[in-house]
C-alpha cells in the first residue's frame, strides 16, 4: 500500500469511526426520546377519551335516573291498572313530554324510547322516521339486557333496522331499566344516537388523531365494538364493524407494529383501546434517522476529502523526490522547485536534497571539463611535439635544394606538405574554419593525386555561410584519407569524393562526405556507429577515454573516425556527432553534425 493511501486510511480510520459512534449514540438516544414522548402522547390520547367516556357515562347515568323520579310515568310502564280511552290519551301526552325534554337535554340523541312492562312502546324522534316496535321488540340485544343484571347499559354498535325508511346504518343504545319503588321490573328507557358521538375530543386531538392516524377502539367486556374511529373517517364501513369481536392480544405491536395502549373506564365496564402506527407516529425519529444519514454521509465526505488534500499535500513533495531520484539514476541532476516554500520536514528534506544534487551536478561538471581540459592538453601536446619553424626551415631548405636540382615535382610536394603542417597545427589564422579545413583537404588531394598520377577529385558544393562556419583543425581530412585508403582499390579507376553541406534545423550544420570507392558491408556500417556514438554514459572519465583511444590505435594507427567523432562531441555536445551512411551501390557516405556558431574557442 503507498503512503498516500495508508494516509488517507488512517484519517478516515481516526475521524469516521468517532463520527459514526457519536452519531448512532445520539441517534438512538433522541429515537429513544421521541418514542417516550410517543407513547406519553399516545397515553394522554388514551386517557382524554376515557375520561370523556366516563363524562358521558355520568351523563347518561342522571339523565335516565331521571325517569325514576317520575312515579306517575312508572305507573303507566308497569300498566297493572285499567285506563280509560282519555286517560291514556293524557298518559301518552305526559310521556311525550318527557321524551322530548330529554331530548332537548342532549343534541346527539336521535330517538328516545320508554318500553313498559306490557311491550308498550313510547317513542320520539328528531325525524318523522316511525319505528317498526315489532321488529325492535324481536331485537336479541333487547332481549339479552332485559334479562341482564346491570341497569344501565350501552348496547354495542348495531343496525337501525326497526326503523321504517330501511336505514342500515349503526347506533349505539344508551339505556336502563327500570324498577318501581319494590323494585319490580316496570319497563327500561332507551336513548339512540350515532357512534361517532360518543366521544367528544377537543380540536388538537382531533388534529392528532388525523396527522398521526390514532385509531380508537371502544368494547365492552365481551369484545363487541362500540365505537371505532375508522368508521368515523369513513375508512371503514359499519358493515364491516358491527358482529367483529375485538380482541388486544400480547404480541399484537411486534405482529402489526402498532403501539397499543388500553384502558377502561372507571364507570361502566367498557375498554378503550388507543392504537398508534410507529411510522406515522415516529416520523419525526425517521426524519431524524434521515438527516442523520445525510449528516454523516456529509461528514464522511467532507472528511474523504480532507484527507486526500492533505495526504497528497504530504505525498506531493515526497513523490516529485522519488521522481526525481530516477532522474539523478540516468545521469539527469534536476533539483526540485515545487517544494521549497515549505517550512516543515518535508521541506528541509527537499531543501538538502536540491543542495546535493546541486552539489553533485558541480562536481560532474568539475570532472567533465578536468577531463576535456586533460584531452586537449593532450592534443596540444601532440601538436607542440615538433617545433614548427625547425619544420617550416627544414621543408623549406629540402624544397630549395630540389628547386636548384630542377626537381620542380619534389619542390611542390615538400611545398604542399608544408602547407598541410602548417594547417594542422592550426598556426594559419586564430579562427579555424570549414574553408581552412577544405583548403587543408585540397592540399591532401594534390598530395595524393601527385603520388597515383591525378586518380583522385575533389567535387564541392559549399555555400560561403557555411565555408565560414568554425571548426577544429583536422575534421575532414581523415574521413577523404579513410575513402582515399579504403575504397581506392582499382588503380585504373577515378575516385571522386564530394564534400556538400547545408543548414539544417536548430541553426545546425550538416556536412556530407560521400565516394564512389569500394562499398562497406552493412554489418560493418552498423558495428561502426555504435563505436561513433560515443556518449559519457559509455566509458565515462579519462580512464574511459584512454581505452577507447587504445582500441583505435589498434584498429587503426591514424587518428580515426571514431577519434573525430569523439572530439566533435567534447566540443559540442552529445546531440552532434558523425555516422556513416550505408550505400545499396558503390561508395560510403558519412555525415557530420557541428554547429553553425561554437560557443567553444578552439584555441582555449
Amino acid at each position: 500500500m503507498r503512503l498516500k493511501h495508508k494516509l488517507i486510511s488512517s484519517y478516515l480510520i481516526a475521524l469516521i469511526v468517532p463520527i459514526m459512534i457519536i452519531t448512532l449514540t445520539i441517534y438512538n438516544l433522541t429515537a429513544k426520546s421521541l418514542e417516550d414522548s410517543a407513547r406519553l402522547f399516545a397515553s394522554m390520547y388514551t386517557s382524554q377519551a376515557r375520561t370523556t367516556m366516563d363524562e358521558f357515562i355520568m351523563e347518561y347515568d342522571q339523565m335516565t335516573k331521571s325517569v325514576l323520579a317520575e312515579s306517575h310515568i312508572l305507573q303507566i310502564l308497569e300498566g297493572k291498572t285499567l285506563v280509560t280511552m282519555e286517560q291514556r290519551i293524557q298518559d301518552k301526552e305526559l310521556i311525550q313530554n318527557f321524551l322530548i325534554r330529554m331530548v332537548n337535554l342532549k343534541p346527539e340523541i336521535d330517538t328516545v324510547m320508554l318500553i313498559g312492562s306490557n311491550q308498550d312502546v313510547y317513542r320520539y324522534t328528531r325525524t318523522s322516521v316511525s319505528i317498526d316496535e315489532k321488529i325492535l321488540l324481536s331485537q336479541p340485544w333487547l332481549k339479552e339486557l332485559k334479562n341482564s343484571k346491570k341497569n344501565l347499559f350501552i348496547t354495542p354498535a348495531h343496525e337501525g333496522s326497526y326503523y321504517n325508511n330501511g336505514n342500515k346504518g349503526a347506533v349505539v343504545t344508551v339505556g336502563r331499566k327500570l324498577s318501581n319503588y319494590s323494585g319490580s321490573y316496570v319497563g327500561m328507557i332507551l336513548m339512540e344516537l350515532e357512534p361517532q358521538k360518543l366521544i367528544k375530543l377537543n380540536e388538537d386531538f382531533l388534529m392528532a388523531r388525523n396527522q398521526y392516524d390514532i385509531r380508537l377502539v371502544m368494547s365492552n367486556d365481551n369484545g363487541e365494538i362500540i365505537y371505532h374511529s375508522d368508521v368515523t373517517t369513513d375508512r371503514r364501513d359499519w358493515s364491516e364493524i358491527i358482529g367483529e369481536e375485538y380482541v388486544v392480544e400480547e404480541n399484537q405491536e411486534a405482529k402489526d407494529d402498532l403501539i397499543v395502549l388500553s384502558d377502561s373506564s372507571n364507570i361502566g365496564e367498557i375498554s378503550l383501546s388507543t392504537e398508534i402506527p410507529k411510522d406515522k407516529l415516529l416520523a419525526n425519529i425517521n426524519r431524524i434517522r434521515y438527516v442523520t444519514l445525510f449528516a454523516t454521509m456529509g461528514c464522511v465526505l467532507f472528511v474523504v476529502i480532507v484527507s486526500v488534500i492533505f495526504s497528497h499535500r504530504i505525498t506531493k513533495p515526497i513523490l516529485y523526490l522519488r521522481r526525481s531520484m530516477k532522474l539523478a539514476e540516468i545521469g539527469q541532476y534536476v533539483p526540485l522547485t515545487d517544494s521549497s516554500l515549505r517550512k516543515d520536514e518535508i521541506g528541509e528534506l527537499v531543501e538538502s536534497y536540491n543542495q546535493m544534487i546541486l552539489r553533485i551536478k558541480e562536481l560532474i561538471e568539475d570532472v567533465f571539463i578536468a577531463e576535456i581540459k586533460q584531452k586537449q592538453a593532450k592534443f596540444l601536446a601532440l601538436q607542440t611535439q615538433i617545433n614548427p619553424h625547425m619544420l617550416y626551415n627544414t621543408l623549406e631548405q629540402i624544397r630549395m635544394k630540389a628547386f636548384v636540382e630542377n626537381q620542380d615535382e619534389i619542390a611542390d610536394m615538400i611545398k604542399i606538405l608544408a602547407r598541410l603542417f602548417k594547417l594542422s597545427l592550426g598556426k594559419e589564422t586564430g579562427n579555424y574554419t570549414i574553408r581552412n579545413e577544405i583548403d587543408y583537404v585540397s592540399n591532401y588531394i594534390k598530395l595524393q593525386n601527385m603520388r597515383y598520377e591525378d586518380r583522385f577529385l575533389l567535387k564541392l558544393q559549399l555555400n560561403e555561410e557555411i565555408m565560414n562556419t568554425p571548426v577544429f583543425p583536422i575534421v575532414l581530412q581523415p574521413i577523404v584519407e579513410n575513402s582515399i585508403t579504403h575504397g581506392f582499390r582499382y588503380h585504373n579507376t577515378i575516385l571522386t569524393i564530394r564534400i556538400e553541406g547545408k543548414i539544417v534545423e536548430q541553426n545546425d550544420v550538416l556536412i556530407r562526405i560521400a565516394d564512389n570507392g569500394v562499398s562497406m558491408p552493412l554489418k560493418q556500417v552498423e558495428e561502426l556507429n555504435k563505436k561513433l556514438q560515443f556518449t559519457k554514459n559509455e566509458k565515462t572519465g579519462l580512464r574511459g577515454m584512454q581505452e577507447q583511444e587504445e582500441e583505435n590505435r589498434d584498429s587503426d594507427k591514424s587518428i580515426g573516425l571514431v577519434n573525430i567523432a569523439q572530439r566533435i562531441k567534447l566540443h559540442y555536445g552529445e546531440r552532434y556527432g558523425m555516422k556513416l551512411i550505408p550505400q545499396t551501390e558503390n561508395g560510403v557516405t558519412v555525415e557530420i553534425l557541428i554547429p553553425k556558431y561554437s560557443k567553444n574557442k578552439l584555441e582555449e
